[in-house]
């Protein structure tokens, strides 16, 4: 507030009260001066609060705010004083915006002919602000041109590390040491909280006008967990002129249940030139995040993510590599990080703590051994609050270094072994079959050829097709391909993996059409080049003669869901 006049007014008071002998605080107070719990609106979840604002003695302020996450919520304030008991000034603008608040403190009589309210408004839905840097421009407040504090917003965030603990309280609570109860200090008030086993940190955020330079004394306690913190001469007018925002880091001891905040105008310097402090305080939040300790783990069986059988398919005897990654996906350090496997194998990790987000590769190493093969890892991690486990299962299938299997690319060119073993799966029952054979069967050579030779990405007539009917085509041309090397070779990928390819071809699936494509492809490229049995005629690649059989068009547009037509 403005000295020289503060100063008449503390005389011109002091005097009445000499004189008529009457009680300052009765005459003069009203009885509205604090905060309380918000009356009119919800806040949302988030994981953090922040403020920023602006003086509004110039005009027009400007107000920057950083918001380290999504925007959740957006609250903005404004206060002052004006030369009579009306309500000030319930209409600002913002960013060209005009918005009404609701008064939710005053007007209050502070001193003279002055009295303060201050106000409030939810902008969040004018989008004006978002995730990191934003500025706005407030203009147009006028309490009757005698003390425009300033306005600030605040903001409820999320960052992704969950939801936090957040109270506010708001209203209007004026002070000034040198003036009666209640103007002379503020009233105490309680933020409260979920206690943790741990210490973590708070932001207490806070706006406060009428404190018009740095040369004032003022200060702000706060207690928490039995543990006293002053603040001195943090009002300063930052803002500008009239106007502070703060955002407080305050160590919350493990086992607090609240915190207790309370600001003082104080008369303590020595020289006597200095006026103290006067105080409008209109808002205070507290957000401390919610301790939420957490771990993933991700394990590879020699770089595949194998988290169903069969997994890749080793030779017995060749090493096996595993690797875990483990991620601390929660919002607070963890400690003793280790990794283990349910089957005796030795587990190495670099380190032992996981900062947030912070992730680790630990390896282990074996020989493949006979047959399907599954294995878990686990990771455990430590918080003071509890411990954390993740698991994830990784497969392989050890195979024989004998079996027998032939690529997709030479069942595709080479026609003669193509149509004789394709024609023993038809006589078997075995063709390629989606529903009844009227729906959809590959009972010939053509149409066997044309599964091959058909483009991936597109129809004959160039239609594109669907990312299913795309990734329906990826799986064709390995299943066909492991078709025939089942049944010229008795070669097998092993457990279930033929019979879910043909399930999942004819599904709508995509994710399970491209594992089982994967799978496959596995099988068909890791065979051993044995010739066929003794008394085969075999061909040479002909590709021109395959292509020119295959029938493509009847993997064209499907009559059912994922279903190609029969022309």
């Amino acid at each position: 507030m403005k000295n020289g006049y503060l100063i008449r007014v503390l005389l011109t008071t002091m005097l009445i009260v000499l004189f008529l002998g009457i009680s300052a605080t009765n005459v003069l107070a009203d009885g509205t001066e604090t905060l309380g719990d918000p009356i009119g609106i919800s806040l949302s979840p988030g994981s953090g609060v922040v403020v920023a604002g602006t003086g509004m003695e110039t005009q027009p302020g400007m107000i920057n705010i950083n918001v380290p996450g999504t925007v959740k919520q957006v609250l903005l304030y404004w206060s002052g004083g004006g030369n009579n008991a009306i309500i000030g000034d319930n209409i600002i603008t913002v960013n060209g915006t005009p918005v009404t608040g609701t008064l939710i403190g005053g007007p209050t009589f502070f001193y003279g002919s002055y009295y303060f309210s201050s106000y409030r408004k939810d902008i969040t839905g004018l989008n004006l602000v978002s995730q990191g840097l934003n500025s706005l421009t407030i203009e147009g407040m006028d309490f009757g041109g005698v003390e425009n504090n300033g306005a600030g917003i605040l903001v409820i965030y999320d960052n992704g590390l969950g939801n936090a603990d957040i109270s506010l309280k708001d209203g209007i609570d004026l002070a000034f040491i040198n003036f009666p109860e209640p103007r002379k200090s503020t009233v105490l008030q309680t933020l409260n909280f979920t206690p943790d086993t741990v210490s973590r940190t708070a932001n207490l955020a806070m706006f406060f006008g009428s404190v018009s330079n740095d040369s004032r004394p003022n200060s702000i306690e706060v207690i928490t967990g039995g543990i006293k913190t002053v603040y001195s001469d943090l009002l300063a007018s930052d803002d500008g002129p009239q106007w502070d925002s703060l955002n407080i880091p305050v160590i919350i001891p493990p086992g607090a249940t609240n915190l207790t905040v309370q600001a003082f105008s104080r008369d303590d310097n020595i020289s006597g030139t200095d006026l103290p402090a006067s105080l409008t305080w209109t808002a205070a939040s507290l957000s401390i995040l919610t301790t939420n300790p957490a771990i993933t783990i991700k394990k590879y069986t020699n770089g595949s993510d194998a988290d169903t059988a069969p997994g890749p398919y080793l030779t017995i005897g060749n090493p096996v590599i595993w690797t875990y990654i483990v991620t601390n996906i929660g919002n607070v350090d963890l400690t003793d990080v280790i990794v283990t496997d349910d089957k005796g194998v030795t587990v190495t990790c670099p380190k032992t703590t996981l900062a947030v987000g912070e992730s680790m590769t630990c390896t282990a190493s074996g020989t493949a051994v006979a047959g399907q093969y599954e294995n878990i890892g686990t990771a455990n991690g430590t918080n003071a609050s509890k411990t954390v486990t993740a698991t994830d299962p990784s497969h392989y299938y050890g195979k024989a270094k004998t079996i027998v299997t032939r690529t997709p690319g030479y069942w595709q060119t080479h026609y003669v072994e193509a149509d004789r073993e394709w024609a023993k799966v038809v006589a078997a029952g075995n063709a390629l079959q989606c529903g009844a054979p009227d729906n959809f069967i590959v009972n010939t050579t053509p149409r066997l050829e044309g599964g091959f030779w058909s483009s991936i990405s597109s129809e004959t007539n160039k239609h594109k097709r669907t990312s299913v009917d795309q990734a329906r085509m990826q799986l064709a041309f390995q299943l066909l391909a492991a078709i025939l090397n089942n049944q010229a070779f008795g070669s097998d990928p092993g457990g279930t993996v033929l019979n879910d390819a043909r399930t999942n071809f004819c599904g709508t699936n995509k994710n399970a059409m491209l594992t089982s494509k994967s799978l496959l492809d596995t099988f068909n490229n890791g065979g051993s080049n044995k010739p066929f049995p003794t008394g085969y005629i075999n061909g040479k690649a002909d590709p021109k003669k395959s292509q020119s059989v295959a029938a493509k068009v009847y993997w064209n547009q499907p009559t059912l869901p994922g279903i190609p037509y029969i022309p």
